[in-house]
């Protein structure tokens, strides 16, 4: 699904969940994105009723029931995602979506899924619709510490196809999220894995630097500030061998090929 097919809608909030101190899961009654979206796209949100702040608030999909239903997730980070905490179940949120390029989904590779932090809603999206699939994965969350532990959603953290990493070793293994990726690439066919990674720069860095050094195919997904959410500001743009791209339109997902 590209990002082409777009509105802006007011969606109700239906429902709210606080999971760790500053960190929201909103469920929004949203049928147009709920029917458009695919894993790794993202909507753009008007965080106030008033025109400060000006700027949207890009937010990737945590998941989606393919019908009515959208789930956001997102950390209290500065002054817009502040005023967003404040909303209440009933409130309408005004919303543009879905945008952005979704990850492809490579059906005849053993996916590796990757997600670190705030990182983690676009991974868990793309879990689920792998697990509809019935295509075989493994999945890798890395976060803080064991009360953001629900970043992960329904992704069954007990099974032996995931790993759950906390910085603290509060819940989990210790450690980085890239630290059971390499694993499970040194026990694998490089061409017969696909990696799929969203999270901080530096965590999708080192991923890019590691697939692409074992010639592994790999989708990144970058979060970057973004005024517009279409393209036309060119704000977001990254640096990438093919030149300057922009994360709204071209990514927010790109191949890993992309960077040095």
């Amino acid at each position: 699904m590209s990002g082409s097919v777009k509105q802006q809608l007011f969606a109700p909030i239906v429902e709210i969940d606080r999971f760790a101190d500053g960190l929201y899961r909103f469920a929004l009654n949203a049928p147009f994105v709920a029917q458009h979206c695919a894993p790794g796209q993202f909507v753009n949100v008007k965080v106030a009723h008033e025109n400060y702040p000006l700027l949207r608030r890009p937010l990737s999909i945590h998941d989606s029931d393919g019908i009515r239903r959208i789930d956001l997730v997102f950390r209290v980070v500065g002054e817009g995602t502040a005023i967003l905490a404040e909303r209440r179940v009933g409130d309408e949120l005004d919303l543009i979506g879905p945008l952005g390029s979704p990850f492809r989904i490579i059906k005849d590779k053993r996916a590796l899924l990757a997600g670190g932090g705030v990182g983690i809603p676009p991974i868990h999206f793309l879990f689920r619709e792998i697990q509809r699939r019935e295509l075989p994965h493994f999945v890798i969350c890395g976060m803080r510490n064991k009360d953001e532990a629900a970043l992960a959603g329904a992704i069954p953290y007990e099974t032996e196809h995931y790993e759950l990493c906390t910085d603290d070793g509060s819940l989990g293994r210790k450690g980085l999220a890239i630290d059971p990726l390499i694993e499970q690439l040194n026990a694998v066919d490089p061409a017969s894995v696909a990696v799929y990674c969203c999270g901080p720069e530096p965590m999708l860095r080192a991923v890019i630097r590691l697939c692409n050094e074992r010639g592994v195919e790999c989708q990144v997904s970058f979060e970057q500030q973004m005024a517009c959410g279409f393209g036309a500001c060119i704000g977001c743009s990254i640096e990438t061998k093919k030149g300057y791209q922009r994360v709204c339109t071209e990514g927010p997902v790109f191949s890993a090929s992309d960077f040095e």
